[in-house]
């Protein structure tokens, strides 16, 4: 079985570990000859493995198997990518019902004051609402005065994204490749709970540098990968977070149907320095970082105690402003 050019540092380690098993079976690989993965020592950090030569190797299929080991590493494949468009679409509709025109309440109240003043006045400027979802930031964006532009990979957010808000430019295109804007494009690119459900973090954050015209801006804004929502623990006033897999383990994680929704959600987990060196990969500058949470001149927003309290005291999500 050949695994191809989607391998790394995890799943070769994974690899060479396996070999020991009783229960093995061969596997042709080859590694990673383009420089472009270098971010991630696809190789530098297996000793012995040598840029674009091919290698057969033995791993376990009983205890730990082929599938596991391109789980644990998630290989930036079409397929990765299909299966999160798939995922998405199907729950398109109570998306909409999720965020409606303003937002889910853990961004009203939390994560979207810091959006909105890391983003600024934004009138007359060119901005990308990149994972625009069914578009209510995209309109929030045109009433403060933007010329804005939409995107989503997922044809069924998109479509309506446009029922509710025809005006406006909504296209169906993959945050990894923005093919349709130019270089140099944009003044501002927001990307809101977005980058923990893309399978490519790098190449996200190189279109979003791409299309930024020099000195532009981008305010991303995304999930803790710290404090994992799916893995809390609550007792009383005690919160802990239950781990299945080392914080450092890049890995596709799959989340269980929650408040209305039927369909399960694919999320990526990288940990928070990962984000970090992509930003600065991609040749990003990092201006502001905020850990959004409801202040105290918002607290009479929730009359439930203890809903205001966790909405105080636990982090749902970091927030970046980055210059290009």
């Amino acid at each position: 079985m050949r695994l191809g050019n989607s391998l790394n540092c995890i799943s070769l380690y994974a690899l060479f570990r396996q070999c020991t098993s009783p229960q093995c079976s061969t596997v042709t690989f080859f590694t990673l000859p383009q420089e472009r993965y270098s971010h991630d020592n696809s190789v530098q950090c297996v000793p012995g493995v040598d840029k674009g030569k091919i290698y057969e190797m033995s791993v376990a299929t009983a205890d730990f198997g082929v599938n596991s080991i391109v789980h644990r590493s998630w290989p930036m494949s079409d397929s990765f990518l299909d299966k999160a468009r798939s995922m998405w679409n199907s729950v398109a509709d109570d998306w909409d019902i999720q965020v409606g025109d303003e937002g889910d309440r853990n961004r009203v109240l939390n994560s979207d004051p810091v959006l909105w003043d890391f983003v600024g006045d934004v009138e007359g400027l060119d901005v990308l609402d990149a994972g625009c979802g069914t578009g209510y930031l995209t309109r929030k964006l045109h009433e403060k005065g933007a010329r804005v532009v939409g995107v989503d990979f997922s044809e069924e957010m998109i479509r309506i994204a446009r029922r509710k808000s025809s005006h406006l430019d909504f296209r169906v295109e993959s945050c990894s490749e923005l093919g349709s804007f130019n270089d140099g494009s944009m003044d501002v690119v927001v990307s809101n709970y977005v980058l923990m459900d893309t399978p490519d973090l790098e190449e996200t954050m190189e279109a979003f540098r791409r299309v930024l015209r020099l000195g532009g801006t981008a305010v991303v804004v995304f999930s803790h990968p710290c404090f994992p929502a799916d893995w809390v623990q609550e007792s009383g006033h005690s919160v802990s977070y239950r781990w299945e897999c080392s914080y450092f383990e890049r890995g596709r994680h799959v989340a269980p149907p929650w408040n209305h929704f039927k369909s399960e959600f694919i999320w990526f987990h990288r940990p928070l320095s990962d984000y970090w060196k992509a930003f600065r990969s991609a040749g990003f500058k990092v201006l502001e970082f905020e850990e959004p949470r409801l202040t105290e001149d918002r607290a009479h927003l929730v009359p439930d105690e203890s809903l205001r309290r966790r909405a105080m005291s636990r982090p749902f999500s970091v927030a970046f402003k980055l210059r290009a």
